[in-house]
């Protein structure tokens, strides 16, 4: 019976997103494989480009790693076969491979905006899959019917958001395809299993930000600061591996000698490419889902319809909410934005003078404002509901 229910309301969406998605790789895949072949014919066909070659070779130079400074190339086929490899590493040295340093973030020729968008895309459909719901009333339907919410939530992930997400993995599958078809060897120089290295962990962030959005569209209830929260999140949650690289960037200038050629440019995976990134990151985002969707299971169980209107569906959360807030907003502000350790670190290594306690109050000042902004907005209706109450005691005086 639910399977049906959901099947019917969601179908008439569900069905072209799944045919959106697909051939949203399969275009992007096309795109870089036409883009690769056009670079490929100007480069060969250009007499201006080879007759500026010869007269100027010294503004035609690659980066020598072992003597770290730039060299004209040898010859205009060299120019042309550099320049033509997909994947280059990130300072374009002349060293092209087919095999893969881990640690290494490379360069990519080639777009990969169906990735990023799918990324947006698993957020936004996260978000609304219990959200909309709740909002057109279809949940107090649900909630109506002689079924568990157990098997409400369970059914859901299988029917709707399951068929969703493997999509957007077969998606990549396509792209990775297409892309090895088109593109001749050794100019796609990565190997098959370093692109689906990359693909695994692309696909286990998409899956982080769906799930986080998932939870925040079964918390939140209210019609302006639900969509705005998720908004908001979404913003930060962007900004999280700037945060983390600023924090490891700090612990590595304090001679941190196992850190000293990590690029942590490869803990997080936006794209598909040479850059295949870490199993143990994959793992740990797998953890995060688990664990953000188990809240939200646990938390459908227990929402009172009551509290559509307000803020949070479930009041008895509201500080663990407040808390994960706080330190979500707090760590991006002063390891992202702001990040006064860093300047002190420096202070301390090139000698001039930074005051700790000032680092220590300005860190401190970022937190505090950070709660303070957070309990206003999780506790509102409270805070509301207090000044209020102390409203009618000065009347009734």
């Amino acid at each position: 019976m639910v399977k049906n229910i959901y099947l019917t309301r969601y179908s008439k969406i569900l069905l072209p997103l799944i045919g959106l998605i697909l051939l949203m790789f399969a275009f992007n895949a096309w795109s870089n494989i036409k883009n690769w072949h056009d670079n490929e014919r100007y480069l060969t066909t250009d007499k201006e480009l080879k007759a500026d070659f010869n007269a100027y070779p010294e503004h035609y130079t690659y980066l020598d790693e072992k003597k770290q400074e730039h060299i004209p190339y040898a010859s205009f086929e060299k120019y042309i076969e550099h320049q033509l490899y997909v994947y280059h590493k990130n300072d374009f040295s002349d060293k092209i491979s087919q095999k893969t340093d881990p640690n290494q973030t490379y360069f990519n020729q080639s777009s990969n905006l169906a990735t990023l968008f799918a990324l947006f895309l698993a957020s936004f459909i996260g978000f609304c899959l219990f959200f909309v719901d709740l909002k057109t009333h279809f949940t107090r339907f649900l909630f109506s019917l002689p079924v568990s919410r157990k098997e409400l939530f369970a059914k859901k992930l299988l029917y709707l958001a399951l068929p969703f997400l493997a999509t957007i993995f077969v998606g990549q599958l396509i792209y990775l395809a297409i892309l090895r078809l088109g593109i001749p060897q050794p100019y796609l120089n990565a190997s098959l299993g370093d692109m689906f290295a990359s693909v695994v962990n692309s696909f286990s962030l998409i899956i982080v930000f769906f799930c986080l959005s998932v939870f925040v569209g079964v918390m939140v209830g209210n019609m302006v600061f639900g969509p705005l929260t998720w908004f908001v999140f979404l913003i930060f949650l962007c900004q999280i591996p700037s945060a983390v690289g600023g924090l490891l960037s700090m612990i590595r200038m304090l001679h941190a000698h196992f850190l000293r050629d990590f690029d942590f440019n490869t803990l997080f995976i936006f794209e598909i490419g040479k850059t295949t990134g870490h199993w143990y990151m994959s793992l740990l985002f797998l953890l995060i889902s688990i664990s953000f969707i188990y809240w939200a299971y646990c938390k459908f169980q227990v929402i009172s319809l009551e509290h559509e209107s307000e803020y949070l569906l479930t009041p008895e959360s509201r500080w663990q909410i407040w808390f994960f807030m706080t330190v979500l907003t707090s760590f991006v502000l002063v390891f992202a934005i702001k990040n006064p350790w860093l300047y002190y670190i420096n202070g301390l290594q090139y000698n001039f003078e930074v005051s700790f306690m000032a680092t220590m109050m300005t860190t401190l000042t970022i937190i505090v404002i950070c709660g303070g902004i957070c309990f206003v907005v999780v506790f509102f209706s409270s805070i509301k509901r207090f000044f209020r109450s102390l409203k009618a005691r000065r009347l009734a005086r």
